[in-house]
């Protein structure tokens, strides 16, 4: 049975086993030489054509001279989205020893509109991403919205913007976008739009947008392959049929 004379021996030896002060200098002596050896050099910025490099790197917060292994990717990634809106997505990743690649995938134009004489694109949320000379095959026209001085990334000016970004996304769902050349906004909040150069389609922006496609395309279905057209939704619960 140990005596009351060795006890503090015991226990001085325990203090010296278990302390963690040269544990704690290693990792604070580790930390302080990546600091100094992993600095970041080089920034590459990949897929951008509407933004500047200068501007994609100002919107993640990434500096030269910045710690590789500090930087928060996912952090940096969402300043850029939310400070860029024409980008849909942003990939920040690092390359050893001092480099790091920011790649920029954009939204793809599929509309335009013409402004005064001059043709701006937009993407699937109807923001603002470019002008252009002349538009691109496959962009659907978008006719009845009025606007003057437009910003890239900005949203076209309509009350009825985020219904009509949900009735295109519905439609490219079922795959119908490369089938429409012009779409109208109504002033009655209905649209029109052609689609497979046979139909001109009237179909109301409000209520369930998904179920009223779906009654279009299934009446299309069922129509012989020269008839042409007014299919009207905006009666009532069915598809009308109005020869042209």
């Amino acid at each position: 049975m140990p005596t009351q004379e060795n006890r503090p021996r015991v226990t001085e030896r325990r203090r010296r086993r278990y302390n963690p002060l040269p544990f704690i200098l290693v990792c604070a002596a580790m930390i302080i030489f990546i600091s100094f050896l992993f600095r970041v050099s080089t920034i590459e910025v990949t897929g951008s054509t509407m933004y500047t490099d200068e501007e994609i790197i100002s919107a993640s917060g990434i500096q030269v001279g910045d710690n590789l292994f500090f930087i928060n990717r996912s952090s940096a990634a969402s300043g850029i989205l939310s400070k860029l809106p024409a980008v849909d997505n942003a990939l920040v990743e690092r390359v050893l020893p001092n480099k790091i690649t920011i790649n920029i995938t954009e939204s793809d134009s599929i509309a335009y509109i013409n402004i005064s004489g001059e043709f701006w694109s937009l993407d699937h949320s109807l923001r603002f991403l470019e002008r252009i000379d002349a538009p691109s095959s496959g962009m659907i026209e978008l006719r009845g919205i009025e606007c003057e001085s437009p910003i890239i990334g900005t949203q076209v000016d309509s009350t009825n913007a985020e219904q009509l970004s949900t009735a295109l996304e519905k439609m490219g769902s079922y795959g119908m976008l490369p089938y429409i050349t012009w779409l109208e906004l109504l002033g009655d909040g209905n649209i029109e739009f052609d689609y497979i150069d046979r139909f001109t389609v009237r179909m109301p922006l409000s209520g369930d947008v998904d179920y009223n496609l779906q009654k279009l395309l299934s009446a299309v279905g069922q129509l012989s392959p020269g008839d042409r057209a007014l299919l009207d939704l905006t009666i009532d619960d069915k598809v009308h049929f109005i020869p042209r």
